[in-house]
């Protein structure tokens, strides 16, 4: 949520086999790049050529435009109004037992409701 917070960018070259090699990587902000013109170019410095002598970077990365999106909590959605239907499947297997027996999950014979009954009401 920090605009100054500071953002690595790595730009990596592809290759099909998966093994990606990295040609370079900047540092910078969010505030900077939303201040970025079209044309800005960032160096993409290679962290272990940085040292070698004559080395300046090996590449550029210029922006063409910037836009920030604000990604909305399932939370948000929900206090803004958003309506969901729910779905739930359950499970009725004979595994848990007879329904006429009181200590399987799918008895119905009882005063109180089974755990699926309470789960679905619930």
């Amino acid at each position: 949520n920090n605009p100054d917070t500071v953002i690595r960018v790595e730009c990596y070259d592809w290759d099909s086999d998966g093994s990606h090699d990295l040609i370079g990587e900047f540092f910078t902000t969010l505030a900077e790049l939303e201040q970025a013109r079209p044309g800005k170019t960032f160096a993409c410095v290679h962290p272990k050529k940085k040292e070698k002598r004559g080395y300046r970077h090996s590449g550029e990365i210029v922006v063409d435009q910037i836009a920030v999106e604000r990604e909305y909590t399932f939370l948000e959605y929900i206090q803004g109004g958003c309506l969901i239907n729910f779905v739930v499947g359950i499970d009725f297997t004979g595994s848990n037992g007879d329904p006429r027996d009181p200590s399987s999950l799918h008895f119905l014979g009882g005063a109180t409701p089974n755990q699926y009954t309470e789960a679905i009401t619930a």
